[in-house]
């Protein structure tokens, strides 16, 4: 909510206490060194790189991390390890991909910044991000033609479909 509020300060401290609860917690993780980057005018400091490199460790196919590991590094003076990153997030995710645009954005300012040509840049597969969970866009699009009757089957088979992978895995 604080962050919603355009408060970054105080989404840190919130997020730092509900880590301070489940350390083990990697997207929390994740998620806490976000908000010290947002709180920090988007640089990285040194415990939001800490945090990223815990995550990243914790499951190297989450995007979050390995973007704002890769914003670290050019920070840092290393746009060619920057780009790298940058460009191996870009090939490890799905099509379409939400956060495409942003990782996108970055390569280009990079570029800009550094006069590297990203196609220069080797880039290789770390670890191929699975397609999110949830509607598409194109799924929410569909959804909002349909009739009250479809949409309701449709949300029918929705939960249909989380019941059965609730008795699978009651603790999912």
């Amino acid at each position: 909510s604080y962050g919603a509020l355009e408060r970054p300060a105080d989404a840190a401290a919130a997020y730092g206490r509900a880590y301070e609860l489940d350390p083990s917690d990697h997207g929390l993780a994740a998620d806490y060194a976000e908000a010290l980057v947002q709180a920090a005018d988007g640089k990285v400091p040194p415990q939001a790189q800490e945090l990223l490199a815990r995550a990243n460790q914790g499951d190297p196919s989450a995007p979050k991390p390995r973007f704002y590991l890769a914003i670290a590094k050019a920070q840092a003076g290393q746009p060619r390890d920057a780009l790298a990153m940058l460009k191996s997030l870009q090939r490890d995710s799905p099509e379409g991909a939400p956060w495409l645009a942003a990782v996108q954005e970055r390569i280009d300012a990079i570029a800009k910044e550094s006069s590297i040509d990203p196609a220069d840049i080797e880039s290789q597969s770390v670890a191929p991000i699975a397609q999110p969970a949830g509607p598409s866009a194109e799924d929410v699009q569909a959804a909002q033609s349909m009739t009250p009757e479809q949409q309701q089957e449709m949300i029918r088979g929705m939960v249909e479909g989380l019941a059965k992978r609730l008795e699978t895995n009651p603790n999912d």
